[in-house]
């Protein structure tokens, strides 16, 4: 358990790294448009992305980009696919990382809260579309079946009913009973721990 926990928090910290380090082009969606005099009709680059108004636009009539052909496109759709593909593929590293940052959560709280079977074999399934990147936690134990079950593909456990085999998952859980409600019926059940009825 804590192997899993180091080896997450590792983890974090290359994708947090790599999700804060200047990625290559990204620096030219920053660059102000400079220009210089052009009598030029048809120009070869009429485009730059205004990171201010978040858009492409026209480079004025007139004017041709002096930015050595970095911040500067050929058409509207070059301009705007270069931003979209840039920022596509840092939402992708961000969601890896929370993905990760939600792991290490769940192994933390694994590892340091106190493991009590019933407790723990008897919680819902709880998870996050995570499309098995770092997947550490393949089963969950389900109680009413008495018998673990795999999460579905594309998905992530969350709490502390999640266990990396099916074995791990039985041998920790085995013989724990579904949970069962009160009996409201009992005058001298406690209020407290009874399921309210509908009285209609």
């Amino acid at each position: 358990m804590y192997h899993k926990l180091l080896v997450s928090v590792v983890v974090v910290v290359a994708i947090f790294t790599s999700v804060c380090e200047t990625k290559p082009g990204r620096e030219i969606c920053y660059l102000p448009l400079i220009t210089t005099a052009c009598t030029t009709i048809f120009r070869e680059l009429s485009f730059w992305y205004d990171a201010e108004l978040v858009n492409c636009l026209p480079i004025p009539f007139g004017q041709c980009s002096a930015n050595e052909n970095k911040n500067a496109f050929r058409s509207y759709e070059d301009c705007f696919g270069f931003i979209r593909e840039l920022v596509e593929t840092l939402k992708k590293m961000y969601h890896k990382l929370l993905v990760s940052v939600v792991v290490v959560v769940a192994i933390f709280a694994t590892v340091c809260e106190p493991q009590h079977a019933e407790e723990v074999c008897s919680l819902p399934e709880e998870t996050i579309i995570c499309n098995l990147w770092n997947h550490n936690f393949h089963w969950r134990y389900e109680a009413p079946l008495r018998n673990c079950v795999r999460v579905g593909a594309g998905l992530c456990l969350v709490n502390r009913n999640g266990f990396g085999t099916y074995e791990e998952c039985m041998t920790f859980c085995r013989g724990v009973e579904p949970r069962m409600q009160p009996d409201c019926s009992d005058s001298d059940e406690d209020e407290a721990d009874c399921t309210p009825t509908d009285n209609k």
